[in-house]
């Protein structure tokens, strides 16, 4: 995901007052305007409910392992459509 915002100029670092450098979360990429220009809005509302803490947050769950009850064929499936629908943007 943040692979394909770059590749749309859409900015995902920032300088923190330190002088540190971080990566936007998804939360704040999926609200920059450039983001929904690019994605249609079926896929980007889709996106938003699967992958953000407003959400079922299944990136953070499936990556850290934060609850095993996410392991379950419905999810499964909705990991595998977002593939699908992620690599059309590439």
């Amino acid at each position: 995901m943040k692979h394909i915002c770059s590749s749309n100029d859409i900015i995902i670092t920032t300088v923190q007052q330190d002088g540190l450098t971080s990566r936007a979360s998804l939360e704040k990429i999926s609200q920059h305007d450039k983001f929904e220009e690019f994605i249609n809005e079926s896929d980007y509302y889709f996106l938003k409910y699967v992958l953000i803490e407003s959400g079922l947050n299944l990136r953070n769950k499936s990556t850290y392992g934060l609850d095993l009850s996410i392991y379950n064929f419905l999810n499964a499936n909705l990991l595998i459509l977002y593939f699908f629908i992620i690599i059309k943007y590439f």
